[in-house]
Formats: structure tokens, sequence, C-alpha cells
């Protein structure tokens, strides 16, 4: 049985019933197979995690030739939207990645991609590696709020309208909620960017 095949049960697996479902017995069922044989291409749960997250997040990877001929700012959207939606198409696997540090080779080529775009740009190193982390967090963040039951709404509403006199800030803006979470994650990404500052 080979490693990737192993990998592509365990994404099924997580994207069917989510990221805490993902073990190397459950996975084993899945293929008909032993934990034995899993162990013999992993060293455990952990392991298999890092292959999973990864696979995923190279969904998110971007062609260098065509990020290099955009401008900083569009370069950073579009990796930052190519990882959103990648995460969002494993939505009930998201989770995962917040029981480890990706660092596969996915994970570093994307990294690099963000890096290498803002340095040419002129960016200070440590704005870019700054920038570059913010950037994966607000992404990750946002993705572990898409849900499949329900249109993705940041709404802090609710069908009640509240009491104007007590809440006269939200009755003012209530005209504006629900926003759709791709709507938010959108607007905010924006912000980020045009907040970046040239100089530490």
């Amino acid at each position: 049985m080979s490693l990737g095949r192993i990998v592509d049960a365990a994404i099924e697996l997580a994207d069917e019933h989510g990221g805490e479902a993902l073990t190397l017995r459950a996975v084993a069922q899945r293929l008909g197979s032993s934990t034995a044989t899993l162990y013999r291409h992993l060293d455990g749960r952990a392991a298999l995690i890092g292959l999973v997250v990864d696979r995923v997040l190279g969904e998110a990877l971007v062609d260098e030739t065509a990020l290099a001929a955009l401008s900083w700012e569009d370069a950073c959207r579009r990796l930052a939207v190519a990882m959103f939606e990648a995460l969002s198409r494993h939505r009930r696997s998201v989770s995962l990645m917040t029981e480890q540090t990706p660092v596969g080779p996915n994970m570093m080529a994307l990294r690099e991609l963000s890096v290498s775009t803002l340095l040419h740009h002129g960016f200070p190193p440590e704005t870019a590696a700054r920038f570059s982390v913010i950037l994966t967090r607000y992404v990750l963040g946002f993705a572990m709020q898409v849900r499949d039951d329900k249109p993705a709404s940041g709404s802090v509403m609710t069908s009640e309208v509240p009491d104007a006199d007590r809440y006269p800030g939200i009755v003012a803006v209530a005209s504006y909620w629900p926003t759709p979470l791709e709507d938010e994650f959108r607007y905010g990404l924006d912000l980020l960017i045009l907040g970046l500052p040239r100089h530490p």
C-alpha cells in the first residue's frame, strides 16, 4: 500500500467526519487494512496529520511566474485567496492545522512565495517575515469559520432587533449585517494589505 493512498483515505475521512475523527485505526479500516500496515509508513497520528495538512495546502500553490507579474498587493491577495479556497474545500479538516505547525514542503513553498514576493518589492526582511505569518493566521482564522450546514456569515445579529436605547451603535449599523463570510474575508484582507508599512 502506498503512502499516497493512505493520505488520500485520511483526507476523505477528515473531510467527511472532521479532523477529530482522523486516527490511524479509522484510516486502516477505510482501506480494509490494519494499523500495522500504516505504521510501516508513519510514526503515528502526528505524522499523518502533517501529511494531510501539507497535501491540502498544496492545493493553494500559485504559479510563481504568474505571481511575479503582479503587484505585491495583488500577489498577496492571490496567495491569501488561494489558501482560503483550498482550506474551505476541506473545511472539516481545517482543525488539523491547529494541532501542529505546518512545516511540510507545500507549506514551505507557500511561505517562500509570500516572503519572496515582499522581498522582491523592497520590503525589509522583518516586515516580510511578520506579514507572511500574519497573513497565514488571518486566512486560517476565517477558514475555520466556514461551515457546511449554513450560509457562511459573520453576523453578530440575531433575528431579534436589539433595544435601540441600550445598543444604539448596533442598531445604527444593523442594515449592513449579516455579511457573507467570504465578503468579510476579502474586506479584511484589503485592510491588512493597505496597512502594511514599507519600513518597520
